[in-house]
């Protein structure tokens, strides 16, 4: 699935004029292709509000049950453009051991996008199809200097009781400031 989304976003740098910023979402793919997962992230459609967030709707559904054991990578390259992507080169990766804690973690950047998942969405997790539907992301709570690239990132979610997929997402675009 290929969305084109265009969020405006004002990111407040002090003694500044608040900068306008552009992001681009060029892909969303809620599953890796040439893989099974214990779960999918599907009909996923993204918006734009007017207060700058992000709307989300979406379903997960779980094929098999999972304990607490999620374990998370998140692969991130950097590219020159969308237009030169034989110039991506590895950038970071972040790893954790304990997804379903962050996850269930109140109070964080991702907290009021977790609660609006129907059944609520914690661990262990059944084998049932959870809902998201306008769920808000603000995105200046993620925000970090990232423009002038072009970036991919996918994101593996392993059971660690087997190792078996849980879950693999793949997005890229890039962030672009207007003058």
């Amino acid at each position: 699935m290929h969305l084109l989304l265009y969020v405006f976003v004002l990111a407040f740098i002090p003694g500044r004029t608040p900068l306008k910023y552009t992001l681009v979402l060029n892909k969303f793919i809620g599953r890796c292709s040439g893989t099974n997962p214990k779960s999918s992230f599907d009909n996923i459609k993204i918006s734009y509000m007017p207060s700058g967030d992000l709307s989300l709707d979406f379903d997960i559904v779980i094929h098999r049950p999972v304990r607490d054991s999620l374990k998370s990578t998140w692969i991130v390259e950097r590219c020159a453009s969308r237009e030169a992507l034989d110039t991506c080169s590895h950038f970071a990766e972040f790893n954790t051991t304990k997804f379903c804690n962050i996850i269930s973690k109140a109070g964080s950047a991702w907290s009021s996008f977790m609660s609006c998942i129907q059944p609520k969405y914690s661990c262990p997790l059944k084998k049932i199809t959870y809902f998201g539907r306008n769920c808000t992301v603000d995105p200046n709570r993620f925000f970090f200097p990232i423009t002038g690239s072009y970036w991919k990132i996918k994101s593996e979610i392993v059971d660690g009781r087997d190792n078996a997929l849980f879950m693999c997402l793949f997005f890229e675009g890039g962030v672009s400031v207007q003058h």
